[in-house]
C-alpha cells in the first residue's frame, strides 16, 4: 500500500491522532466526561476504521495518478489541521463544539471583532499552539513504516469492535439499533462531524435569510415598544408546541385505549379544559407555525411569504412585560425550522437540547428538557413567559419515548391494518402519546404551585393510514389537521384569574383554528390595544367570530374534509 510507507504512513497516523486528540477534548472540556472512558477507545477504533478505508480508497488512484493521490492525501492533511485547530479553541477558549451557531457568528462577525476573539487568547493556549506546530514538523521527518500484515490486523480489531459497539449499542434498544447506532459512531469522527455541519449550514437558506428576518423583527418590536399597553399579572404563561399529535388518538378526546391519563385527572379535578373543534393552518411543521407564531393568517399574508412581517409571539410577550425562555426538543435551523428559529432568537434565554447535525432522526427524548425547565423556573423573574417545543409524536414513532412508556403492542391495532409495519406503526404512535400525556404532566407539576396558564396545541396532525394508506402529514385531509388545544390552569392561577378562566371554559366548543392562538394569548397578556390584536379572533373575547371559514394552507376549506371516513 502507498501511504504505508513516509511521508504518506506519517500523515495517515498524524490525522487519527489529530481526530482522536481533538475527540478527547471536545469529550473532556465541552462534554465533561472523564478522561478515562470505554467511550475514548470506541471513538478511536472508529477514527482508525474510517480512516484506514479513505486512505484504502484513495490509494486506488495512485494506479491513475500519483500527482492527484498526493494531492489528496495532502489536502486531507490540511482539512484535518484546520479542523484540528477549530476546534481546540471552540473546547479550550469558549468551552463549545463546532455547531451551525459557530458557523453562523463566524459568518456574521466583521474584522474587528475577530481581533478581539484573537486577542482573547490566553498565553497558554498560543505555547500550546507552538509546541503542536513543532510536534507536527518533526513527526513528519520520522521515517516510519508498517508492514501490510500489522495494518491490516490493526485494521480488522478496530473494524470489528466498531462493528460489535454498533450492532450492541450500550445506549439505544429495541428501534433500528444499527442504523442510529452508526450514526452516533461516525459522527464521533470530527471530520466527519465539521463536514455534515458545514453543509448543513450552507445548504439551507434559512441561514441565509436569518439575519434579514431578525432586522425587520427589530423595526417591528422598535415601532411597538413606544406604545403603552396595560399589563397583565398572570405570573407564568407556558406555551406547549406539541408535534404531529391527532387529537383522536387521545383518550382525553375518546379515544378507547388510555392513552392521556394524567391530562384526564387534570381535566378531572378541573384544572384542564380541552377545546373540541381545533384545526391546525396547514400540514407540516414551519407551514403552521409561521402563522401560530405570528400575527400572520391566511386573510393578510395570501401567500404565506410575508410572515416575518408581523409581530411575532416573543416580542409580543416582552411588550408585556415579560422575560421570555424557549427550550426546544427540535432543530435550531434547517429548512423545516425557519419560523422556529426566527421567533426562538428574539427570547431572553434560548435552549436547544439538539445541536447535531444529524438531528433527522436522533434525538433526545422530551423529558431531557424538564431540568432546564426547572432551572429556568427556579431562577425567574416576576412574570415570565415559556415556549417549550416538543418532539412529541413526530415519526419514526418508536424513536420518542423511553421503552418503559412501550405500553400498547401492535395487537391491538384495527384490522384494516394488515401488515406487521402498520401494525408496529400504530402501536408505536400511540406509545408516543402515552409518553407526551406524561411529559406535559411533568411540565404541569413544576409549575402547580405557582400562578400559571399552560396552553398546549400540536403544530399538526397525523394520518395512520386512515387517508388513502398514507401515514405521515404534509398532505390535507381530516387527520393531519384536526389536533388537541389544551388549557391548564394551576388552582393559584383559577384564583386569581376567575374571569380568563371562565372565558376559556365558555370556549371550549367554539371552532378554531389555531392561526389565531396569538390573538387569545394577546388577551390574556392584557394587549388590547396593541394593533396587530383583533377581538374577533380571541377566544376570550365575546365578539369572536366563529364563522370564520377555517381554511387549511389557505386554500382547502375544513368544512368540506371533516366528514371523511378512515380507511375508505
Amino acid at each position: 500500500m502507498p501511504f504505508l510507507n513516509r511521508p504518506f504512513l506519517n500523515i495517515f497516523i498524524l490525522i487519527i491522532l489529530l481526530n482522536f486528540g481533538l475527540f478527547c477534548l471536545t469529550d473532556v472540556y465541552v462534554e465533561k466526561h472523564a478522561f478515562l472512558s470505554i467511550n475514548k477507545f470506541s471513538a478511536f477504533a472508529v477514527i482508525l476504521s474510517f480512516f484506514s478505508i479513505v486512505f484504502l480508497l484513495i490509494s486506488l488512484l495512485n494506479l491513475v495518478s500519483k500527482k492527484l493521490f498526493k494531492f489528496i492525501i495532502y489536502f486531507l492533511f490540511v482539512t484535518n489541521i484546520i479542523i484540528f485547530l477549530i476546534g481546540f479553541f471552540l473546547a479550550l477558549s469558549l468551552g463549545m463544539i463546532y455547531s451551525p451557531n459557530i458557523i453562523d457568528a463566524v459568518v456574521h462577525t466583521d474584522i474587528g471583532e475577530s481581533r478581539e476573539f484573537i486577542e482573547s487568547f490566553a498565553i497558554i493556549q498560543i505555547v500550546i499552539l507552538a509546541f503542536f506546530t513543532i510536534f507536527i514538523f518533526l513527526f513528519m521527518r520520522l521515517n516510519l513504516h508498517i508492514s501490510n500484515r500489522i495494518f491490516f490486523a490493526l485494521f480488522t480489531i478496530c473494524f470489528a469492535l466498531t462493528a460489535v459497539n454498533i450492532i450492541y449499542p450500550s445506549k439505544i434498544k429495541k428501534i433500528n439499533k444499527i442504523r442510529i447506532a452508526s450514526v452516533l459512531e461516525i459522527n464521533k469522527i470530527p471530520f466527519v462531524h465539521y463536514l455534515i455541519t458545514t453543509n448543513v449550514y450552507f445548504s439551507n437558506d434559512a441561514f441565509k435569510s436569518s439575519h434579514e428576518i431578525a432586522k425587520i423583527y427589530d423595526e417591528i418590536y422598535l415601532r411597538h415598544s413606544k406604545d403603552k399597553f396595560s399589563s397583565s399579572n398572570v405570573s407564568n404563561i407556558v406555551f406547549i408546541i406539541g408535534e404531529s399529535l391527532q387529537k383522536n388518538y387521545m383518550s382525553l378526546y375518546g379515544f378507547k385505549y388510555q392513552t392521556t391519563p394524567y391530562m384526564e385527572a387534570l381535566q378531572s379535578s378541573h384544572n384542564l379544559v380541552k377545546f373540541s373543534d381545533v384545526v391546525s393552518p396547514d400540514t407540516a411543521t414551519n407551514e403552521s407555525l409561521i402563522r401560530v407564531l405570528n400575527f400572520s393568517n391566511y386573510e393578510n399574508d395570501t401567500n404565506a411569504t410575508g410572515w416575518f412581517k408581523f409581530l411575532n409571539i416573543v416580542d409580543l410577550a416582552k411588550l408585556g412585560g415579560y422575560s421570555t425562555h424557549w427550550l426546544s426538543n427540535q432543530e435550531k435551523y434547517g429548512e423545516y425550522a425557519s419560523a422556529t428559529s426566527a421567533s426562538s432568537m428574539r427570547a431572553d434565554s434560548l435552549i436547544f437540547i439538539n445541536e447535531l447535525a444529524l438531528y433527522n432522526y436522533i434525538k433526545e427524548y422530551d423529558g431531557a428538557l424538564l431540568p432546564y425547565i426547572k432551572e429556568q423556573y427556579n431562577s425567574n423573574q416576576n412574570k415570565d413567559f415559556y415556549i417549550i417545543h416538543l418532539n412529541g409524536s413526530h415519526p419514526k414513532f418508536q424513536y420518542r419515548y423511553p421503552p418503559k412508556f412501550a405500553k400498547f403492542s401492535s395487537d391491538i391495532a384495527p384490522q384494516e391494518l394488515t401488515t406487521e409495519k402498520q401494525r408496529n406503526w400504530y402501536s408505536t404512535y400511540l406509545n408516543s402519546i402515552y409518553y407526551n400525556d406524561h411529559i406535559i404532566n411533568e411540565i404541569y407539576n413544576i409549575f402547580k404551585d405557582s400562578d400559571t396558564l399552560i396552553i398546549y396545541l400540536s403544530d399538526h396532525g397525523q394520518s395512520i393510514y386512515e387517508y388513502q394508506g398514507k401515514s405521515w402529514h404534509g398532505f390535507i385531509c381530516r387527520w393531519t389537521v384536526e389536533i388537541p388545544l389544551i388549557f391548564i390552569a394551576t388552582d393559584k392561577f383559577k384564583f386569581a384569574h376567575s374571569e380568563i378562566w371562565n372565558s376559556i371554559i365558555n370556549a371550549s366548543n367554539l371552532p378554531f383554528m389555531s392561526d389565531d392562538i396569538i390573538h387569545t394569548i394577546a388577551d390574556i397578556l392584557g394587549m388590547q390595544n396593541l394593533s396587530e390584536f383583533d377581538e374577533n379572533r380571541s377566544l376570550l373575547s365575546p365578539n369572536f367570530d366563529a364563522n370564520r371559514t377555517r381554511k387549511i394552507a389557505g386554500e382547502v376549506d375544513y368544512e368540506t374534509i371533516r366528514n371523511q371516513v378512515a380507511y375508505e
